[in-house]
């Protein structure tokens, strides 16, 4: 596999748990927030965004992840990218 798809894409850059600015996994103009909810939506993880403001409007919002469920590492695992390491799971 070349290039991850954008399920596996927003998961590497979210998987630290850290605050990250939409632009960090979506791509300008791009509706990759809308696979963040689906990605949710699946029950693949769970997640929480804050709108970060200047002066009142929203300059931009960040998210992180919360949870990860075990939905994602079998969709992770048919996909190709997830697989077992010297008896440890690990992405590939």
């Amino acid at each position: 596999m070349k290039y991850p798809n954008i399920y596996i894409k927003i998961y590497n850059v979210l998987r630290d748990r850290a605050w990250h600015p939409k632009s960090d996994f979506c791509r300008p103009y791009s509706s990759d927030d809308r696979r963040l909810r689906e990605m949710h939506e699946r029950y693949w993880l769970d997640y929480e965004e804050r709108e970060i403001r200047e002066n009142r409007a929203v300059k931009y919002t960040e998210y992180r992840i919360k949870a990860i469920y075990p939905m994602f590492w079998e969709y992770a695992k048919e996909y190709g990218v997830y697989k077992e390491i010297g008896g440890q799971m690990s992405f590939i």
